[in-house]
């Protein structure tokens, strides 16, 4: 770490080895390295290869932002690396590719490193360039795995001579994070301008990206050509190259306060996407950061077909839901889109799209048009006539929650994109056969796998505390339970017998048992004690209480379940004088976003929510979650777990109580054992990954032994771990 070095606030050639003092140790030890200087030397790819291949070996990655006062042989270095790859990304390391080179020819050594690092995409080259004058700045950035940072700033260049003490006379001063007001003061201003500097938001200069013909030829210009009318025509050239470059969707640098970076598991997901020929399946656990990850492997995907072809980009993202849609349009205007929102009245988008189109046939001109369309208006004619017009290799396609597009797929509403990609957490389950070939079919295998425990592990998510709450049936809720439960269990046998039965008989069967385990009375009798508990363990604020899934963005119609929401929220206000509001189905778009803006900054201390924010939706300020009713599908409630456990800051724990319900002595043995497993299914699969397991197990042992449940079997069918797909289908 960064912070282990015996670093000094002040460096100078006279009283130090600035190289062998400065810039190897903490190169050796970072994961991140900006420099920003007026002249690059090849030879310092050379000199710092090693220490390239330590940054490189942890995932890591550098950016160099030089003046134009590069040599040709530099330049063509550069070049080559970024469009001829191929010649270097076979060579494993600089060991060979210095093979027959002595270690004194430097020169040669520095080209083809510096081609290399280019090639293999550890180092990132952009010119700075300016109407008069050259970018003269002096800067180093270092970052390690634990967000230690050191800056920086002194008077040397990135050339040899600069960094060898038997050459130029250089002085430098550090400035270290872990000295927060220091580093604030004086570090922090540096590194924010770098950054600006990088993304071309100077007022003078210009930050061009090799290769560039034009970059080919200013390097070919000595210093004193600088104010002849070739070089200000080379200008103007470059300034209206930039103007349309920057035009497009870019990586952010930061994301909200903090500097933007990739977790390794979203690197390795986006490096799988670009190798599997830009198709798969991202099959990440909720709150692991998908969105993210999918929207930067395809900003760097339509810069390359934008600016190489010339071409019109369009990119299509379809959700489920309307509250997702929202997310997406947010999360897409970091990257710099403006995007089209297909969804609402069609008069609110379609002209746009149909513009967009229309344009892009008769006059291409790099554009990018991104489109946020929920599921339901993918299925629409106006949408499928317009989106067939755009050729597939100019077509980005991206299914949120793609586990809901299987019948979308299956009568072929799914664009032919050249470039596809879906992102669920929980893609199918193995009874799931004809979802799992569709997706096969359509987006290809899972290309990245990443599950909650890895997510722990690697600090993705915050672990969490679950608290578990027994309740049982009243007498009448046992009998009407076991009543539907004989319907499900008839209907079920003669359908498997080859019968005919009415499917929606037995789905009404199904509603109903499900309805009554999610408005069992005594639950609403023990909400009172459990929202006490949730003020003694997190404070009674950023609380999420999931009711009823009997409403949808698929039937807005009021239920019973929406007659719980209302209950459990009169139930916190009269116990409690909880301030809430409730999301579900009947709110507007505008009041929902009002609701969770409000949730966000604290005025409100709960939400109820049903089944609308299930999927995908971002809450991360969620601290803990009431599970008032549960429903039986794995991938509700997994997803439901997910919302709880985004990072946010000061959030160290998150936490979730639940409901397990009981059947003994109100019905029959066989339909309680029958509750019980299902109830244990969900409970064990959420106890095991807890900070309580080893607390929780007992209970749940004598809750099963109460039921007449093998408690070991059941564990062994949760361990199976139903949606780990294989990424080698």
């Amino acid at each position: 770490m960064l912070t282990d070095l015996d670093l000094r606030d002040n460096y100078s050639s006279d009283d130090s080895n600035i190289l062998e003092d400065l810039f190897r140790p903490c190169l050796r030890e970072s994961d991140t390295y900006y420099r920003s200087v007026g002249y690059l030397d090849s030879k310092m790819a050379a000199l710092l290869g090693v220490e390239f291949e330590s940054l490189a070996a942890k995932g890591g990655s550098a950016r160099l932002l030089i003046g134009q006062t590069v040599t040709l042989d530099d330049y063509l270095a550069i070049k080559e690396g970024k469009l001829n790859p191929n010649r270097f990304l076979a060579v494993p390391d600089l060991e060979e590719l210095w093979d027959g080179l002595g270690e004194d020819d430097l020169r040669k050594r520095g080209l083809l490193a510096l081609s290399w690092l280019v090639a293999k995409q550890i180092v990132s080259v952009r010119f700075s360039i300016r109407p008069n004058g050259i970018h003269h700045d002096k800067f180093a950035y270092f970052r390690d795995s634990d967000a230690n940072e050191v800056v920086v700033h002194g008077t040397n260049n990135e050339t040899r001579a600069a960094n060898v003490p038997e050459f130029n006379y250089e002085s430098l001063s550090l400035f270290r994070n872990w000295e927060p007001e220091i580093f604030r003061r004086l570090g922090q201003y540096k590194l924010q301008e770098f950054l600006r500097l990088w993304s071309g938001r100077s007022k003078s200069a210009l930050a061009i990206e090799a290769p560039n013909p034009l970059i080919e030829e200013l390097a070919a210009l000595s210093e004193k050509h600088r104010s002849s009318a070739k070089y200000s025509s080379l200008f103007s050239k470059l300034k209206e190259f930039q103007e349309k470059y920057e035009a497009l969707p870019r990586i952010p640098e930061f994301w909200g306060t903090n500097r933007y970076a990739l977790f390794d598991h979203q690197k390795k997901a986006i490096e799988a996407f670009y190798e599997n020929d830009y198709r798969g399946i991202f099959a990440m656990a909720t709150g692991s950061g998908k969105t993210i990850t999918a929207l930067h492997a395809i900003t760097e995907l339509v810069r390359a077909i934008a600016i190489d072809n010339s071409v019109d980009v369009f990119v299509v993202v379809a959700v489920p839901y309307q509250v997702l849609a929202d997310q997406w349009v947010d999360n897409f205007q970091k990257f710099g889109y403006s995007p089209i929102r297909a969804y609402g009245s069609i008069d609110q988008w379609f002209n746009g799209l149909d513009h967009a189109v229309s344009v892009s046939k008769f006059s291409p001109s790099a554009r990018v048009t991104a489109v946020v369309v929920v599921n339901r208006t993918l299925n629409s004619d106006p949408f499928q006539n317009l989106i067939s017009q755009v050729q597939s290799e100019q077509l980005i396609f991206i299914g949120d929650e793609c586990h809901r597009l299987g019948s979308s797929i299956s009568r072929q509403n799914c664009p032919m994109a050249s470039y596809r990609l879906g992102l669920s957490a929980t893609p199918w389950a193995p009874n799931e056969e004809a979802l799992r070939g569709h997706l096969l079919g359509y987006f290809g295998r899972p290309i990245a796998n990443y599950g909650i425990s890895e997510a722990f592990q690697d600090k993705v998510l915050v672990r969490y505390q679950y608290i578990l709450n027994e309740v049982a049936l009243t007498e009448e809720e046992g009998e009407v339970y076991s009543e539907h439960a004989a319907e499900i269990k008839k209907l079920t046998a003669i359908k498997l017998d080859g019968g005919v039965i009415n499917d929606d008989v037995l789905n009404f069967h199904y509603n109903q048992r499900a309805a009554i385990l999610g408005s069992a009375e005594n639950k609403f009798l023990k909400l009172p004690s459990v929202l006490s508990d949730v003020g003694a363990r997190m404070g009674m604020q950023h609380l999420l209480v999931y009711c009823g899934s009997g409403s949808t963005e698929d039937d807005e119609s009021a239920t019973g379940s929406v007659r719980d929401i209302v209950r459990a929220q009169e139930i916190g206000a009269t116990a409690l004088g909880l301030q809430s509001a409730r999301i579900t189905a009947a709110e507007s778009p505008n009041v929902r976003q009002a609701i969770l803006r409000a949730f966000r900054a604290g005025s409100l201390a709960a939400v109820f929510a049903i089944k609308v924010l299930d999927e995908g939706f971002d809450m991360p300020g969620v601290r803990g979650a009431i599970l008032l009713a549960s429903s039986r599908n794995e991938r509700q409630f997994i997803q439901r777990r997910g919302r709880v456990l985004r990072k946010a800051e000061n959030k160290e724990e998150a936490y979730i109580w639940d409901f397990v319900v009981s059947g003994v002595g109100v019905m029959p043995d066989g339909y309680a054992k029958e509750l019980a497993e299902m109830e244990l299914l969900r409970c064990i699969e959420f106890a095991r990954l807890s900070t309580v397991w080893v607390g929780l197990r007992p209970e749940l042992e004598l809750h099963a032994y109460d039921s007449g449940v093998d408690f070991e079997r059941l564990l062994e069918k949760v361990l199976e771990n139903r949606y780990e797909v294989n990424e080698n289908e």
